[in-house]
């Protein structure tokens, strides 16, 4: 697949300020080519793979730590605690503090967490 480098290069570097013209950059495509190709293979825009990946984290720091929000969100690459949760809402479907407390309450397994994306993976 074409934007590998790109996919592996988001898994190490989420937490970074990424700009899509360096993710087109490791894939050797000019920016234009490499949104074409990324939608394409991945069916969403990088930004919202972006968001997608760096959600997954949060959840894992999340289950896995006793970090705040605030230390989670900056952790997981977001600029603001806002930006965290509006993005959170969007992708998990409830507050990362109420994920949480649900993950804690109900001691549900932290791999049975659902986040979706608009279409996914084709």
């Amino acid at each position: 697949i074409q934007i590998s480098p790109a996919l592996d290069y988001l898994l190490e570097h989420y937490a970074e300020q990424i700009k899509i013209q360096t993710l087109a950059d490791v894939c050797r495509m000019s920016e234009t080519h490499f949104r074409r190709q990324f939608e394409d293979a991945v069916n969403m825009t990088p930004v919202e793979y972006i968001n997608l990946v760096r959600i997954q984290k949060a959840c894992e720091l999340i289950s896995n730590t006793n970090d705040n929000m605030d230390s989670i969100a900056l952790k997981s690459g977001f600029l603001s605690q806002s930006s965290f949760n509006r993005t959170f809402l969007k992708l998990v479907g409830i507050q990362p503090l109420k994920w949480k407390q649900q993950i804690k309450n109900n001691n549900v397994n932290s791999v049975n967490y659902k986040i979706s994306a608009h279409e996914g993976w084709r």
